[in-house]
């Protein structure tokens, strides 16, 4: 403003041209003066202003800092318990709790075991899991039961070689339609083969209980592992047709057009897809190999006595 003011004071005495040399000179130095004092006044604004903003922001960063110290002191406080020294430690058990969080985190990604929890999981898939991770394992865990049985009452001695060698066509009649279900596309042939494997299963089982009974012992025991081996079956192929209904309708109408030849298995199955092979191995080792030992020690023991149960060569 003073600015401002000088500069009309000096246009308005060179207009007027009344003014003399000196004082148009000494307006001048009056301008100069004005022009270097607002430079100097702007300086200082500038300095004051850029001050203040360096101090703002060291003060945001203390109060962030204290924020955090404060968050940090708060959850240990929370998490913690104080000792004799006034500070505060954190608690076994959370400690333990965190690194099993930690652990079993690390074993669903390793195994991806985090799809069989999922909430969000379809039916198909529901019924699915509960096939390959509850009944076809309970079959096996039935069926090496049922073997510790047999062990017990020294079959062997009793029902022999005739009786193990049943227990091992009742496998084959289990064995083969998992095997199709697991490895080939459920379609019209499939279903029809396993239908039919049930029905012998059946009809064998009464058999072996029939033939064995008078012979041995049947424990409490072995009759529970017999329920289970004759009713996992049913179940088992229930939720199959659940999974297949299209294919239980095609079968039931006789519609079976295309759907009588073995395709191979396109849906992947368990959690990394390798179940199948991983589901073979185990009842191969728990399952077929003790009951192989069973049937070669009824035979070791039948040849060694000179007897024999079976019914072309039956001795006793």
């Amino acid at each position: 403003m003073a600015a401002e003011a000088a500069l009309v004071a000096v246009a308005e005495t060179v207009v007027a041209v009344e003014a003399t040399e000196a004082e148009v000179t000494a307006a001048a130095v009056a301008l100069v003066a004005v022009e270097a004092t607002a430079v100097a006044e702007t300086v200082a604004v500038a300095a004051v202003a850029q001050a203040v903003v360096e101090a703002t922001v060291a003060v945001a960063a203390a109060v962030a800092l204290a924020a955090v110290e404060a968050t940090k002191a708060a959850d240990t406080v929370a998490a913690g318990v104080p000792s004799a020294d006034g500070r505060f430690h954190v608690p076994k058990r959370a400690v333990r709790t965190a690194a099993l969080a930690s652990i079993r985190g690390e074993i669903e990604d390793e195994c991806g075991l985090a799809g069989l929890v999922n909430p969000d999981l379809d039916s198909a898939s529901i019924v699915l899991n509960i096939l390959l991770y509850v009944l076809l394992p309970l079959w096996g865990v039935a069926g090496l039961i049922d073997w510790f049985c047999h062990k017990a009452t020294n079959i062997e001695e009793t029902s022999g070689l005739h009786e193990a060698l049943v227990h091992v066509l009742m496998g084959f009649q289990v064995g083969i339609p998992v095997f199709l279900a697991l490895t080939f596309e459920v379609n019209v042939l499939v279903l029809i083969l396993c239908f039919l494997a049930l029905l012998m299963h059946e009809v064998v089982a009464h058999y072996d209980v029939h033939y064995a009974s008078p012979r041995r012992e049947i424990s409490i025991w072995e009759v529970h592992a017999h329920n289970y081996l004759a009713t996992l079956p049913f179940f088992i192929l229930l939720l199959i047709i659940v999974r297949r209904w299209e294919t239980f309708v095609d079968l039931i109408t006789f519609n079976w057009a295309g759907n009588m030849a073995l395709e191979p298995r396109q849906e992947a199955l368990g959690v990394n897809g390798g179940y199948a092979l991983t589901y073979f191995i185990t009842m191969g080792i728990f399952i077929t190999g003790p009951y192989f030992f069973e049937v070669l020690r009824c035979w070791q023991w039948e040849r060694a006595n000179g007897i024999s149960t079976l019914p072309w060569r039956k001795t006793d």
